[in-house]
């Protein structure tokens, strides 16, 4: 999970890359890189919603904030990440990849096993379309132009072959699928979907992990607010004295670290 899942944000102004110099690669083993481990990475920060907003500051399929995505040209392509495509994406994180390394998102690039190479991280990357997302699978490989086998390498428009990973289902996974069953979260101060899931979890709304209306009513009855399905500081007033935060009606870090060591121990 993003420490956010958050990306780091460097103060270094990076140029747009806006000249269309086709072949243009700038880091060692950017021409060898593998896009399928953004889909990892997206599946642990996001579960591949590259469109999602959950009003946390974070946004699209690799949880960008709103400073880096501006800081590296994004916003040619979108305001916030999530209104961009996944390949559009994909070029922002390449070049975050470049200067801020894997640890940019230091949970994730982990799981999804990122590095500067096999990311493609390059200063200039541009959105270069792929194949449809797939599960996550640790000897997953593609072929562009050959034909499924049986050990799961397959054609970009193929369909999944009998090897293949599953999609996520309810059950929890390696990447932290979202889950009826408890799962235990990391206490970063991070509120990415699996907190938010776990809070719907306990707070009694049904856990997709987009907070919304729904889940703030469901919020507030839990800990004794006012009932209005807004977010407000009052809703956050009465979820830090429940969990034994200081309370001052603002929802930070310290809040989040709060909520998610309760909702481990619960």
């Amino acid at each position: 999970m993003f420490a956010k899942l958050g990306l780091r944000v460097v103060g270094i102004a990076l140029a747009t890359a806006t000249a269309g110099v086709g072949g243009v690669i700038a880091a060692s083993g950017a021409n060898a890189w593998d896009p399928s481990v953004w889909d990892r990475v997206a599946y642990c920060e996001s579960t591949w919603r590259w469109d999602i907003n959950t009003g946390n500051g974070y946004y699209g399929g690799l949880q960008f904030s709103h400073s880096t995505w501006a800081e590296f040209g994004g916003q040619v392509y979108g305001a916030e990440a999530h209104l961009a495509t996944k390949a559009e994406q994909i070029a922002i994180a390449r070049r975050v990849l470049y200067t801020q390394g894997p640890g940019a998102w230091p949970v994730c690039s982990v799981k999804a096993g990122l590095t500067k190479e096999n990311g493609g991280a390059d200063p200039n990357a541009m959105p270069v379309e792929t194949s449809a997302t797939t599960t996550p699978t640790a000897t997953a490989t593609q072929t562009p132009t050959s034909a499924p086998t049986t050990t799961a390498t397959k054609a970009p428009t193929s369909a999944p072959t009998t090897t293949a990973t599953k999609a996520p289902t309810s059950t929890a996974s390696a990447y932290g699928t979202i889950s009826y069953n408890k799962i235990v979260l990391s206490v970063d101060g991070v509120l990415g979907p699996l907190t938010i899931a776990e809070m719907q979890k306990w707070s009694g709304s049904y856990p997709d992990g987009i907070w919304g209306p729904k889940t703030s009513r469901a919020l507030q009855g839990k800990v004794g607010a006012q009932v209005t399905g807004v977010r407000d500081r009052q809703t956050t007033s009465a979820v830090q004295a429940y969990v034994g935060a200081d309370v001052d009606g603002i929802w930070g870090r310290q809040t989040t670290s709060y909520l998610q060591r309760f909702l481990n121990n619960r």
